[in-house]
């Protein structure tokens, strides 16, 4: 999973099967939003630079957003859309406040979550990293 193009560049040079580009829209761990690109621009640029299969990811939440990312990229990889279905156990009320329209207005990211986590584990979240995103109250 790669969140720049240097960052894909030392990927294609490792022989990676395959590139998750992760774009600063992503719900999880990345790149700082300041370091990274978005999803879609990313994973067109990695694209054009290999024949590895890439992947888009981040901020596809529906089939326009799965057809956009064919358009530049192999395929898409999704993890906080798949949180917010009924198949999930998450909490029901999140849920719905994460899919509602909107929605991306009330979610920011924060380092929070790792902060907490560093105190806790002798397993720090890595510099220059982003902690997860997370719902506005």
């Amino acid at each position: 999973q790669v969140g720049s193009i240097s960052e894909a560049k030392e990927a294609i040079r490792h022989k990676v099967d395959a590139i998750i580009c992760q774009g600063s829209e992503a719900g999880g761990h990345g790149l700082r939003r300041e370091l990274g690109s978005s999803t879609m621009a990313l994973a067109s640029q990695v694209s054009k630079m290999t024949t590895i299969p890439v992947l888009a990811a981040g901020g596809i939440v529906n089939g326009k957003h799965l057809a956009s990312a064919l358009c530049v990229c192999d395929g898409a990889s999704m993890g906080t859309r798949f949180w917010a279905t009924k198949e999930s156990i998450g909490n029901p009320k999140l849920q719905q406040e994460l899919i509602k329209d909107n929605s991306c207005d009330d979610v920011v990211r924060t380092t929070m979550f790792d902060q907490i986590q560093n105190e806790l584990s002798s397993i720090m979240w890595p510099h220059p990293y982003h902690s997860v995103g997370a719902l506005r109250n």
